[in-house]
């Protein structure tokens, strides 16, 4: 439109004017003036407005904020997904031990105790795939004391499970699972500081089957 305007304006006085005098240079300048105004305002009028300092602050807490909510659910979702992982070993152990031991119903083999995957009484693929599991374990539980998951029996007594693995999950809460069926979620397994909860060691409600 600008360059329209020039040419107008040129074409007028290049036409008319041979030689123009003081009114029609005044008119000539007066036309650019008004042309490059209207450049200005062209330009002005196209570019996008600034944000002020308010403006950025709030946005910059809102980002702040959410990052803080995404934060919370992928921490709470990963925990989550250790302690699944974590009980799905612990369940792979006793359904092995239960397997190997249907007929000489002897668990001595599977129990090593606790913080320990050695599985010294075990051979050839059943060690391989216990320690595999036991490791998983180890890898996935809440690591703040030197006993945070176990895998044997308190003590040969038919009372008790002859079978018990137990474990600290991530999120602060054990999972036990006991060879006499038994199974327990919780934060207190350890019921009258003998580990009584249902699948746990010390568990007597089952008649350790």
């Amino acid at each position: 439109m600008l360059d329209r305007i020039k040419t107008k304006i040129t074409n007028k006085f290049r036409g008319y004017y041979l030689c123009p005098g003081i009114n029609e240079v005044r008119t000539i300048r007066s036309s650019m003036r008004y042309a490059d105004s209207y450049r200005q305002t062209l330009k002005a009028s196209s570019g996008i407005p600034g944000f002020t300092l308010i403006e950025l602050l709030i946005v910059i807490a809102i980002i702040g904020i959410l990052s803080s909510v995404v934060l919370v659910s992928l921490s709470s979702a990963r925990a989550k997904a250790k302690d699944k992982s974590a009980i799905s070993s612990a369940y792979a152990i006793m359904k092995a031990a239960q397997s190997d031991s249907f007929d000489k119903a002897n668990y001595n083999t599977w129990s090593t105790g606790w913080d320990n995957c050695n599985f010294n009484g075990l051979t050839g693929q059943k060690k391989i795939d216990a320690q595999k599991a036991c490791q998983n374990i180890a890898n996935n539980i809440s690591d703040v004391s030197t006993y945070d998951y176990y895998v044997g029996h308190w003590a040969v007594d038919s009372r008790y499970p002859l079978l018990s693995v137990m474990l600290r999950l991530s999120s602060g809460t054990w999972y036990c699972i006991g060879s006499n069926g038994g199974s327990y979620l919780g934060t207190n397994p350890n019921q009258g500081n003998s580990w009584g909860s249902p699948g746990c060691a010390g568990d007597v409600t089952a008649n350790g089957s």
